[in-house]
């Protein structure tokens, strides 16, 4: 049986893009019609309609989201003022503050739309090999501002950008204050969205489907990554087939074609998709289970890195691996830390307790966020504490600095400490990652880019590459737990252990995977 275990305004920086047409009559406001393009009105709107409101901030960044999508790249600061003026002279609620209250708003707004449009080589850590593809620069844009929205400070000039951010958002709140009685009273209260309860110790009902089974006998991570392996692949034997070992051969097919644009990176194409499919293990005897599924075998995914799930404002409860997003390759397929967002998406699961689960905030989340979580926004997420007979918990994220996985299963000994009999035993030459007994998720270049995946960590680490050598200084930490009475709080300079801190605040309406119907027909079965 499994046991369940950027700084000061006088820098000079570089902006893309240029004024649409829409917005340059808003700017020229002479020989144009009086309509606005209804989704750059549509961010002064959701300030007049939900200013002062709790739902301000989570509607405001969702609005200039938007407009991203539609326009490939953020408004223009002076069109969001211009916009703003309109607005005012037949606003409702703004109308209800004073007119200087009323400018700083806007004033703020147009600030926010500013910070956004900040972009230099620096933010990527290099130089661009390559102009962005229109495609690609809409995806840049909305992972920055995904990153501000959950407070990315990877970088110093993320950091400062982050911090103005926040001085924007905390003078808003001060000045709805100012007025909160007012404007709270024209607020538009949604009703409430249940929170869902932890997963029960016990199943409760026998499940009749492997969803459901899942959801009854793993915790919600673990539960979230089962369920993305199954879409991703539209299979129902895939979560389930044996960890793939040294004895899984290396796919064929698959090359390696440049770098990414970041200058990070490879670029991966399909180039025999005849020999991908004899050599993957999870596609080699596929059964498609019904015939809504995605033809995987026509398109299947493939490791892609910076890889995403298409995602949109109008539906922002849904990931689609199934659509080419064009922040990696044109194959389809996604990145590290995307597995892991989606894993905990599906199942409910926040990583910032301050914002809505919603699909757009994976294109903000790196493994270098999740390495340190606390400082990059992740507030429902905190670093691991052992005690004895508690270190290792499935669903446990392992984070470099350019990697992440998640732990599906542990065993009896996940750290292989079994035979260390005192604390002066407890270090680093008495341990080593063959001895490691637990299963990890991942996507990854591994096994000929095989992308999203399942692995014994004895056979993907190693004791000298930095996630294996991190990983056994944990174990050092886990192995003095087990001899104190007390709690311990474990780190390493090269490896990050962090685990979800499961409150209701750090939970919400699960998201969903498109085409997650196509295993509605796979029958319960047994992780063995």
């Amino acid at each position: 049986m499994r046991q369940k275990t950027q700084k000061s305004r006088s820098r000079t920086l570089k902006t893309t893009g240029k004024v649409t047409g829409t917005a340059l009559c808003v700017l020229l406001a002479t020989g144009c019609s009086n309509s606005f393009s209804p989704i750059t009105q549509s961010i002064a709107d959701k300030v007049d309609e939900t200013f002062g409101c709790q739902n301000f901030e989570d509607k405001l960044w969702t609005s200039f989201t938007a407009y991203i999508e539609e326009h490939g790249e953020p408004p223009q600061p002076t069109a969001i003022k211009s916009t703003f003026e309109q607005m005012l002279k037949k606003s409702k609620r703004m109308s209800l503050m004073n007119e200087k209250s009323q400018l700083r708003v806007s004033a703020l707004t147009s600030d926010l739309a500013d910070v956004i449009r900040l972009r230099n080589d620096s933010m990527t850590g290099q130089k661009r090999l390559a102009p962005l593809s229109p495609e690609e620069n809409r995806e840049f844009w909305l992972e920055r501002i995904a990153q501000l929205e959950i407070g990315d400070r990877t970088t110093q000039e993320k950091s400062d950008d982050v911090d103005r951010v926040h001085a924007i958002l905390t003078e808003m709140s001060e000045l709805a204050n100012a007025d909160g009685e007012i404007l709270r009273a024209s607020c538009v209260t949604p009703p409430p969205t249940p929170i869902p309860e932890p997963e029960p110790t016990a199943p409760p009902v026998t499940a009749t489907n492997l969803f459901d089974h899942w959801k009854n006998t793993e915790t919600a991570p673990v539960y979230g990554g089962l369920k993305t392996i199954a879409v991703a692949y539209q299979s129902c034997e895939a979560a389930t087939h044996e960890p793939l070992g040294p004895e899984t051969s290396d796919i064929q097919g698959i090359s390696v074609v440049g770098r990414h644009s970041s200058g990070t990176g490879n670029v991966r194409e399909i180039k025999d998709l005849k020999k991908m499919i004899a050599t993957h293990p999870y596609l080699n005897q596929y059964r498609r289970p019904l015939p809504q599924c995605h033809d995987i075998l026509k398109a299947p995914p493939i490791y892609d890195y910076g890889g995403k799930p298409y995602t949109s404002t109008s539906n922002d409860k849904l990931l689609d691996l199934f659509r080419n997003a064009g922040s990696g390759s044109k194959e389809l397929g996604i990145d590290c830390s995307a597995f892991v967002y989606s894993s905990y998406a599906v199942s409910g699961l926040k990583l910032k307790k301050e914002t809505s689960l919603k699909a757009s905030l994976i294109k903000g989340v790196s493994s270098s966020m999740m390495a340190d979580p606390q400082k990059n926004g992740l507030t429902c997420l905190e670093h691991a504490k052992f005690k004895r007979g508690e270190t290792l918990k499935a669903g446990d994220i392992i984070a470099i600095r350019g990697h992440v996985i998640m732990v599906e299963d542990v065993g009896p000994d996940p750290f292989g400490l079994a035979k260390i009999d005192s604390a002066a035993g407890c270090k680093l030459a008495n341990i080593s990652v063959k001895n490691f007994q637990f299963t990890l998720f991942q996507s990854s270049p591994s096994k000929g880019s095989i992308g999203i995946n399942r692995m014994h960590a004895r056979h993907y680490l190693t004791d000298s590459g930095t996630m294996g050598a991190g990983l056994r200084e944990h174990a050092v930490n886990a192995c003095k737990a087990q001899f104190s009475s007390g709690t311990v709080s474990s780190s390493s300079s090269k490896t990050s252990i962090v685990r979800h801190n499961g409150s209701a605040q750090c939970r919400d309406t699960a998201l969903s995977l498109a085409k997650e119907d196509c295993l509605s027909s796979c029958a319960p079965r047994l992780i063995e």
